[in-house]
């Protein structure tokens, strides 16, 4: 790469070696994830441990199990929404040759993304997660279990801080990965393909282990989907 990168932050400081004003520039609290999305992932598991003990064949438990089907989807939603976000940034080579090119039509594809996502459709419904909750309430065992009592406690939890994951978390997180993006394709214009690339790495470097657990648990979740609908059948 040559020597010391410096990128311009827009704010009159710039990144040399240690890129801690590139640090700066993407704040990374906006990006602790993994925090924020605590509660999701519990009643992810929790949906998960009820499946797997439920009894086949009769109607009760296939009523629970289609709901804990409509849960588990909807739950889904948060963290396949993220990965289909960061992913195709992740696969961009750090080649200063082919970096313009490669992030170009990945930044295309992100504008398109962000400008015409709607939150509203891509989020966990906090009504319909109380709708499955007060159906799921109708069928604990007594005594209850453990299982139950987890998935119904991390259920009421998701339902009363949804307005928090989505407009204090999840949209905040877009539009400072938006900022990010923004400031790359810039670089790209103006010819500074170093500098783009180390800004690349500083933000993909602040989410990386949070984002590697997202995708254990997103891969968690459409196990268990394809599970449950495999039992339905």
């Amino acid at each position: 790469m040559g020597g010391p990168v410096t990128i311009n932050t827009g704010g009159g400081a710039s990144v040399g070696g240690d890129v801690q004003a590139a640090r700066d520039f993407i704040g990374r609290d906006q990006f602790n994830i993994a925090v924020h999305l605590n509660g999701v992932d519990d009643a992810a598991r929790a949906v998960q441990a009820i499946s797997q003990v439920l009894g086949r064949g009769d109607l009760e438990s296939e009523s629970v199990r289609s709901s804990l089907l409509g849960v588990m989807e909807e739950l889904r939603r948060t963290h396949a929404t993220i990965v289909k976000a960061i992913s195709p940034l992740r696969r961009i080579k750090d080649d200063v040759k082919t970096f313009a090119d490669d992030f170009g039509k990945v930044y295309n594809d992100f504008r398109d993304f962000y400008d015409t996502s709607d939150l509203w459709e891509e989020r966990t419904h906090c009504h319909r997660v109380r709708l499955i909750r007060r159906q799921l309430e109708k069928h604990v065992p007594t005594p209850s279990t453990p299982e139950w009592d987890q998935l119904l406690y991390n259920l009421n939890a998701l339902s009363n801080a949804d307005i928090d994951v989505i407009e204090y978390y999840y949209e905040p997180f877009l539009r400072r990965f938006n900022d990010v993006m923004v400031k790359i394709d810039q670089h790209v214009s103006d010819g500074e393909i170093e500098q783009a690339i180390t800004l690349k790495r500083v933000f993909l470097g602040e989410l990386a282990g949070q984002y590697d657990g997202i995708k254990n648990m997103l891969r968690l979740m459409t196990d268990t989907i394809a599970d449950i609908e495999t039992s339905l059948v």
